[in-house]
């Protein structure tokens, strides 16, 4: 399942399975430029591998 920055809420956490790299969630997106194409909506990668919610 793809993760979407403005789809995700603060203090979630996106983890790589592989090497264990975290990103948490301090300020969720504003969706401002959604239209634009500049929120992520391919999902964030690491290690080759889209990262895990937790």
């Amino acid at each position: 399942m793809t993760t979407r920055c403005y789809e995700m809420r603060k203090g979630q956490k996106l983890v790589c399975k592989d090497c264990g790299f975290e990103l948490v969630v301090e300020k969720e997106c504003d969706k401002h430029c959604k239209e634009d194409g500049c929120c992520a909506t391919e999902g964030f990668m690491c290690c080759g591998a889209p990262m895990a919610l937790v």
